[in-house]
């Protein structure tokens, strides 16, 4: 099979080849899991997230009792009014909705909030006030700086896209606050009103006409929260202290919801508040103030954040793959998800960030919420892509969000607006919390997502990569990053040339007459591949002329040296298909690497190797242990032969939850825009 993609027929052939016959546990440890090795590792992660004990991983993992079910079929109705309806062939019924748990409210990260300023009542002056200082609470430290909003100082909003009242839509769609429970997703403002301002005056507020529409403004009365038209000067209730909630509908340059159009949407994710109040004869404004404020930016945690849930397709054809995950990642601390719906490429379907924002119910120091970026894959005749799995995930304190819609690509680029090609670097300088990525063929990335990732400013600009050579075209093909043992990270960078190497060493150990089934099963001898010399001269072009750049990007863009960027053995065939498990697209999980195993690659899926395991010994798997080992990380091989025939391996496969920074972005030092250099 030459392309990625699934189609039902072939999910109910492939039952078949699930035969798969093995010996052993079926997980393949590449070397002992050395002490001082997983010292070093835990000390990479305790550096980057705070973590008070570094023997300790339970500081960032979910309850390992807790319920984790989370592959229930989405509400019929959905926030984009798309009806979801299971696929056939699955072992699902059409009526089958698993129990969801609710998540609790995320919890603040100090125990007890900062008491109000009491200096508030002694305000002589007509004052819209926010948490302008970040600190939680709203006092007379707010005061300055309130009408121009910059990274450094000014109030943030939260955008209210989870699904606190269960309707199946993410809560800013509509103009009601259920109850209490959506408090934590409201920014709180006050309006103070001096003596001067008689009881008679009518108060009214509205939003400048570009922000208007991606943000609801209600006030806090005796009968619960009432919507605020903001759209025009009809009175809100009087008071000389009134307390309003914001809440965000999208976050910059992305709408939410049915309401969104592609390309249609350009919003930085500020906005201009203005309180009035007007003699209520005349209607003549007699006060005014204003203030600004901005929408909190969506972050995508780096690839090497503690893991809390590891998301995979447990179908017959994978779920071999998905009980050897289970053997790996359950024991660091990580929850398993296998979802059953039929996505098969869960890294594509797609990408799961969070958001922060200062304040919360009972003005808590700062709260935390995922929120997952649905994909925008395109459903075509013979390519089952349609992304339903995210959809699966909205729930109370779980955010779900859509930027744009599919769009029409060249045959050769239609898998470019996948996830797969779309990740973040860790930590490096400017970049506190990574900086995206994503790779460019004849085609860029999806322009509505360039634009939404450069409007959250704090992982921008991005960094684009050449992936026009690869077969998928994808960035995770080409590069990844682990954990450095003294800190930071390192790259990882496919090698063909390393690759060829392996292959030599290979033949001079006697093996030349091993035989490697190609990605176009057809099955070539080691002596034969290297007798070819315009496929030799092929993998040499791309290590000499496009991954140099790439190279050259890893220091420039990234700020890596040269002893920071690994090389793994792999070689491709003319469609830029890798021969064997590629390396890089691998899965870091609190303190392994899961990489898909050279040995199994066959075009039947059943398990026999490459002929390369005489001896106890595999060359690839070995100089991918030898590239590793010195970060102090443990490597796990895991039987991905089902995705490699298919153009995909372990990072294309699975998707992750992972742990945001303990600490909040408004505190990081080294912000660029901080500096005011972007």
């Amino acid at each position: 099979m030459k392309q990625r993609y699934w189609t039902i027929a072939q999910g109910r052939s492939m039952v078949v080849l699930g035969a798969i016959v093995l010996s052993g546990c079926g997980v393949l440890l590449a070397h002992e899991r050395l002490e001082w090795r997983e010292r070093r590792s835990r000390e990479a992660i305790v550096e980057l997230y705070s973590l008070s004990d570094p023997d300790s991983l339970a500081e960032f993992t979910p309850n390992p009792a807790a319920p984790q079910t989370r592959s229930s079929i989405a509400p019929t109705t959905s926030f984009d009014h798309t009806t979801i309806e299971p696929i056939s062939g699955f072992g699902r019924s059409p009526d089958l909705v698993l129990d969801t748990p609710i998540s609790p409210p995320p919890q603040p990260v100090t125990a007890s909030p900062e008491p109000a300023d009491l200096a508030l009542s002694s305000v002589d002056r007509f004052t819209l006030l926010s948490d302008t200082d970040r600190d939680g609470v709203i006092s007379t430290k707010d005061l300055a700086d309130r009408d121009q909003w910059h990274w450094s100082r000014g109030g943030f909003v939260p955008v209210n896209l989870d699904d606190d009242d269960r309707d199946g839509q993410p809560d800013a769609l509509d103009r009601t606050i259920q109850d209490q429970t959506d408090d934590h997703d409201l920014a709180t403002l006050r309006l103070l009103l001096p003596a001067s301002i008689p009881d008679t005056a009518k108060l009214s507020l509205s939003i400048d006409a570009a922000a208007r529409p991606y943000v609801n403004l209600f006030q806090r009365t005796a009968r619960g929260w009432k919507w605020v038209d903001t759209g025009s000067d009809r009175p809100i209730v009087f008071s000389r202290d009134v307390v309003l909630g914001v809440e965000g509908r999208a976050f910059a340059t992305g709408l939410a919801g049915d309401a969104e159009k592609s390309g249609a949407v350009r919003w930085d994710g500020r906005m201009t508040i203005e309180a009035i109040a007007r003699d209520p004869v005349s209607r003549d404004p007699i006060a005014l103030d204003r203030l600004q404020l901005r929408v909190t930016p969506w972050l995508m945690p780096p690839s090497f954040a503690p893991v809390e849930t590891v998301y995979v397709t447990d179908i017959p054809a994978t779920r071999r793959f998905a009980t050897q995950l289970a053997a790996i990642v359950e024991p660091r601390g990580a929850a398993l998800v296998r979802e059953t719906i039929g996505t098969l490429w869960m890294q594509d379907t797609m990408e799961l960030g969070y958001a922060q924002t200062p304040g919360g119910a009972g003005f808590a120091t700062w709260q935390t919420m995922p929120v997952v970026l649905d994909g925008v894959r395109k459903n075509s005749p013979g390519v089952y892509a349609e992304d339903r799995f995210a959809k699966t995930l909205l729930a109370p304190n779980f955010s779900l969000l859509r930027v744009t819609t599919p769009r029409s690509l060249p045959e050769a680029d239609r898998w470019l607006d996948w996830y797969g090609n779309l990740d973040v670097s860790p930590p490096v300088p400017g970049f506190p919390l990574g900086r995206v990525y994503y790779g460019r063929s004849v085609s860029s990335f999806h322009p509505d997502l360039i634009n939404f990732l450069a409007a959250q400013e704090l992982q921008a600009p991005a960094v684009e990569l050449d992936t026009s050579w690869l077969h998928i075209r994808h960035v995770d093909e080409i590069i990844g990053f682990l954990p450095h043992p003294a800190g930071g990270s390192v790259a990882t960078i496919v090698s063909p040339q390393a690759g060829l190497e392996v292959l030599m060493a290979w033949r001079d150990r006697g093996y030349g007459g091993e035989s490697l089934t190609l990605p176009d099963g057809t099955v070539r001898t080691v002596d034969r591949l290297l007798a070819d010399r315009d496929w030799v001269a092929h993998n040499q072009a791309i290590e000499r002329d496009r991954l140099v750049v790439v190279r050259g990007q890893l220091r420039s863009e990234f700020g890596l040296s040269d002893d920071r960027i690994v090389t793994l053995p792999v070689v491709f065939d003319r469609e830029g298909r890798a021969i064997w498990s590629n390396p890089v697209n691998s899965l870091w999980v609190n303190g392994v690497v899961v990489v898909g195993d050279p040995q199994l690659v066959s075009t039947a899926n059943l398990g026999a190797d490459l002929g390369a395991n005489q001896n106890g010994g595999d060359p690839v798997r070995a100089a991918v242990v030898e590239a590793i080992a010195p970060l102090g990380l443990s490597v796990a091989f895991i039987d991905d032969g089902y995705y490699q025939l298919r153009s995909g391996n372990v990072h294309c496969a699975t998707n992750t939850r992972r742990s945001a920074p303990v600490v909040p972005f408004w505190q990081l030092e080294g912000l660029r825009v901080f500096q005011g250099l972007r």
